[in-house]
């Protein structure tokens, strides 16, 4: 089978009328250049694990033949039990054809592994809230949070929008006069968007890039060749780095556009709590006592806890995802 994979998938994609993503290419990949690209699969090189597989960072990609350094690439190794694996890898690969909709952390597959018993996808991987926790930690990361202050009221309008004089600011000699608005208020559907053109403006005016797959991620090449990130959430802002003198310069630049409210180091945020050990590496993200609150509120606090909330006996797989729109709807 290895020699004809790509045409035997494409196939198949074909006779189960999957609609594949524009220029979708099955690329075959040796388990040699699977173990460069994962620097041999070591823990050290990984940042994470999901039900699509494990990611790791630093890895190359196989592209074309040739090796491309830096891209995060997801690898997941499937059963290879009888024919188990044979049925899981083309079942994986048609699911996967329209990756779009599948997993919002998986870009695109690129291709995977059929070397002997081998049945292994590729993916490129883009990194987002599931995995920052461990990026954070890995990489032993400050993490920097603040706010702006007002922060819809520093859009600039595109449209001309008018506004009836407000209670107490009438103008008693001309009181059916309306006032042109030059400057975004809250309240106003366009507020939100006209405040992130403004915000992305100033970005990318000190030289950061924004990320393609998430329009609030930015980061910026620093001299050493890392990288310094900006998480945007409506006005709220996480700064991530190694040192803390390339976040003291970000913030310095932030106040001299936006008010701001330095909150400092990251401890939650939207409810969640943050908890931290460099020492040992972790970043653990908790929401217990929003639970706890939770609970009290419906009169469970009192209530028997479980480990888990199904049997350790259960086992699920790609064949029980959804296959058709109905099953999707």
């Amino acid at each position: 089978m290895a020699a004809n994979a790509p045409k035997i998938i494409e196939a198949m994609l074909q006779k189960k009328k999957i609609r594949c993503n524009v220029g979708y290419k099955f690329s075959k990949i040796s388990y040699n250049e699977l173990k460069i690209a994962t620097n041999g699969f070591r823990t050290s090189n990984k940042i994470g694990e999901g039900g699509f597989g494990s990611v790791y960072k630093n890895g190359y990609l196989i592209l074309k033949g040739r090796l491309e350094d830096g891209t995060v690439v997801a690898v997941n190794v499937l059963s290879v039990e009888s024919k188990q694996g044979e049925t899981e890898f083309m079942s994986e690969v048609a699911s996967m054809a329209n990756i779009n909709i599948c997993h919002e952390n998986l870009v695109k597959l690129h291709g995977g592994c059929i070397d002997g018993p081998s049945r292994i996808l590729v993916y490129d991987y883009m990194q987002n809230g599931s995995l920052s926790q461990t990026f954070l930690a890995v990489n032993d990361m400050h993490l920097e949070q603040m706010d702006v202050k007002t922060a819809f009221l520093h859009g600039e309008l595109d449209e001309m929008i008018v506004m009836r004089q407000p209670e107490g600011y009438v103008n008693l000699e001309k009181p059916d006069y309306v006032y042109h608005l030059k400057k975004s208020l809250y309240g106003l559907k366009q507020s939100p968007r006209q405040w992130y053109l403004m915000f992305d403006r100033f970005m990318t005016e000190n030289n950061f890039q924004r990320c393609p797959f998430d329009c609030c991620v930015y980061h910026k090449d620093v001299e050493d060749g890392s990288k310094i990130y900006l998480l945007l959430y409506v006005d709220h802002m996480l700064i991530a780095y190694k040192h803390m003198n390339q976040i003291d310069a970000l913030k310095q630049q932030l106040r001299g556009s936006f008010e701001i409210k330095d909150l400092g180091e990251a401890k939650k945020i939207f409810g969640v709590e943050l908890i931290r050990n460099r020492k040992n590496g972790t970043l653990v993200l908790s929401q217990q006592r929003y639970i706890k609150k939770v609970l009290e509120r419906f009169e469970m606090g009192r209530s028997k806890p479980v480990q888990t909330p199904l049997p350790a006996h259960f086992r699920f797989s790609s064949q029980q995802c959804p296959k058709t729109d109905a099953d999707r709807a």
